[in-house]
């Protein structure tokens, strides 16, 4: 007899716990996977970011054909009046260059982009003036390696973040060649570094040399001797910028704000053929350009802050503040990073400062060309009227009484008539 039992398994049913924890694993395993697919790509991306943007000649280049490719269209039909056209807006008694704004191009011959860019000096004053510009501010500066002068863009830290230096000497070069014949260009001179805080030291003299050699270009324009008089060595920089537009014309304005006082002291290195007019940094100069750190007394003068310093500007010292800049040239710094100066429009339409300095290549093009260039600012011109309370006004001539004939002592003559 078989004695052996047929025992049936019943078929297991679905172990969900096993089952979750695989998908759990195998979700795990896929975003660490990914995750490392992530960073690999991004090292890889890097790297090649990095290579493409080290400063090689060939790394600069294609920069710089970037840079011209984006911007350059974006200027070309820009509308450029002349500076009489824009100024025949103004009252004869507001007929003074300090009643026009004017727009100018931070960090002159940059091309950009703000960090990792290129001077490409020809290519970034020719694309500047089509844009409207008729300032131009030079950040000069020294490489720790030499004692020479040269242009260099650096980080609200101090680092440099341009990839290669800029020439003054090929930034005046190219303002000579494209400026219009009938607007004035104002040059800013900018000394950021000098081989020594003492601007009496000789090795800072031999610098301030060499970048007064660069400004040979700007020769046959220069504001010098006139019929108003000699605008040179700081003569007349408490009323330069109060002159009619149209004695202005056509000229190159120096201001700076390095003290250039041990040229006209003497003060100089030993130099074996003397000192050229070439060499005279204060020669060129028209303007020392101050800021309210400095403790000297405010004049007429040029004077220049961080757009920070005018947007903190509290209403109760507006009042102040804009009965100086109606007589002061004022322009503002703005910060390397910065697409549209901040507070731009306080700044010109509340504040009255003259010159208004743009990163004209900023990466953030729309925001430039929505603020700087619609058309209540420099959409048809560099040049722009101040608002009418901002302007300074000519005292009216003083108007002399008629002598009153009773009061005649005819020169202490006196006339005897005779009666007989």
């Amino acid at each position: 007899m078989d004695s052996t039992i047929n025992v049936e398994v019943a078929p297991k049913g679905i172990d969900f716990q096993t089952f979750f924890k695989w998908v759990f694993v195998g979700i795990i395993g896929g975003l660490l996977l990914y995750g490392i697919y992530r960073l690999i790509k991004l090292f890889i991306d890097l790297y090649y970011k990095n290579k493409r943007e080290l400063p090689t000649p060939e790394n600069n280049a294609r920069i710089a054909a970037d840079q011209i490719k984006a911007y350059e269209p974006m200027y070309m039909n820009k509308g450029n009046a002349p500076l009489d056209t824009v100024a025949a807006g103004l009252a004869s008694d507001e007929q003074a260059f300090i009643n026009v704004n004017i727009l100018g191009a931070f960090n002159a011959g940059y091309l950009g982009p703000t960090v990792s860019g290129v001077f490409a000096e020809d290519d970034a004053i020719r694309i500047s003036m089509r844009a409207g510009c008729r300032a131009y501010f030079l950040p000069i500066d020294m490489l720790e390696s030499s004692n020479s002068p040269v242009l260099i863009v650096r980080s609200q830290s101090g680092d440099k973040i341009s990839n290669n230096v800029g020439s003054i000497a090929a930034v005046c070069d190219a303002i000579s060649r494209y400026a219009p014949a009938t607007d004035p260009v104002v040059i800013v001179l900018y000394f950021k570094k000098m081989p020594s805080a003492n601007p009496y030291d000789p090795k800072s003299m031999k610098f301030m040399m060499d970048v007064a050699a660069g400004l040979a270009p700007l020769k046959n324009r220069h504001l010098g001797l006139t019929s108003e008089g000699d605008f040179r060595r700081q003569k007349m920089q408490d009323t330069l910028f109060l002159r009619p537009p149209s004695e202005l014309e056509g000229k190159f304005i120096v201001l700076t704000n390095a003290d250039t006082k041990g040229f006209r002291e003497g003060v100089l290195p030993d130099l074996p053929k003397g000192l050229t007019p070439a060499q005279d940094l204060d020669l060129w100069t028209h303007g020392h350009i101050t800021t309210d750190g400095d403790e000297v007394p405010k004049s007429s003068g040029p004077e220049i802050e961080t757009d920070d310093y005018y947007s903190s500007i509290p209403d109760n010292k507006m009042p102040d503040f804009i009965a100086r800049s109606k007589v002061n040239w004022m322009m503002n710094m703005p910060a390397v990073t910065a697409s549209v100066p901040t507070g731009f429009e306080k700044m010109l339409d509340k504040l009255g400062l003259t010159c208004s300095f743009v990163n004209i290549f900023a990466e953030d093009s729309k925001a430039v060309a929505d603020k700087v260039f619609r058309k209540e600012y420099f959409s048809a011109s560099g040049f722009r009227l101040k608002p009418a309370e901002l302007r300074y006004k000519k005292p009216a001539p003083v108007q002399l009484a008629a002598p009153n004939k009773q009061l005649d002592t005819k020169g202490g003559f006196i006339e005897i008539k005779n009666t007989m």
